[in-house]
């Protein structure tokens, strides 16, 4: 009953940031949490809308997504690949943040059946 619970929690938690200035913001201090395999661009499009964050300035990331929930912040981005790669044949992204939660996690494979989780381990 308690995962059932986290991934309603979660699902109703993780939105999108709204402004480009918030997500500056809010993602100083993020760090690489993890990956989401088997999500493509237009996966992450239905899940989220557009990317809040176009290309970085030392054009590493093309696409990023800030996502909130409750005060955890969240990001998925693709890493220093091709711009074209990204959008048409990528399934892998990188997710950051400041801690993981179970609620994103059981919120983020609850949006797409297909998603699978892999925490970076050092």
């Amino acid at each position: 009953m308690n995962r059932i619970n986290n991934v309603i929690k979660g699902l109703k938690k993780l939105k999108q940031v709204q402004t480009k200035e918030e997500a500056f913001k809010i993602t100083t201090g993020t760090f690489k949490l993890g990956y989401v395999c088997n999500v493509t661009y237009n996966d992450l499009v239905k899940m989220f809308g557009e990317p809040i964050l176009g290309q970085s300035m030392d054009q590493k990331v093309n696409y990023e997504w800030v996502l909130k929930q409750g005060d955890n912040v969240f990001t998925i981005y693709d890493w220093k690949r091709d711009k074209s790669y990204s959008r048409n044949i990528a399934n892998i992204w990188n997710v950051g943040g400041k801690k993981l939660t179970i609620a994103f996690e059981d919120g983020l494979m609850a949006k797409s059946k297909k998603a699978v989780f892999k925490e970076f381990v050092l």
